[in-house]
């Protein structure tokens, strides 16, 4: 019979049901933005408004928060490293 850790079944299971469940909520909202935007004249204007505003937001404003994102994934990289070669 296999060795089988019910916690790391568990575990499995949770990720790929929540990856999913983000997966489909974020495509709904997405999609509910599109056929907003597309609706009529006025939010069609809207939406190319929020899309060059988006386009014209600099990376250099945002680049101490985007820093900061690049070292916390970095640590949880290394965490995760340090589970799998730990016991």
């Amino acid at each position: 019979m296999p060795d089988i850790d019910i916690f790391d079944l568990w575990r499995y299971l949770l990720s790929i049901v929540v990856t999913v469940y983000v997966a489909i909520v974020t495509a709904r909202t997405v999609w509910g933005y599109v056929v907003w935007f597309g609706s009529s004249r006025r939010y069609k204007v809207m939406g190319h408004y929020a899309v060059v505003l988006l386009l014209r937001a600099r990376v250099r404003q945002f680049a101490g928060e985007l820093l900061r994102i690049g070292l916390l994934l970095v640590v949880l990289g290394g965490v995760v490293a340090l589970h799998w070669v730990l016991p």
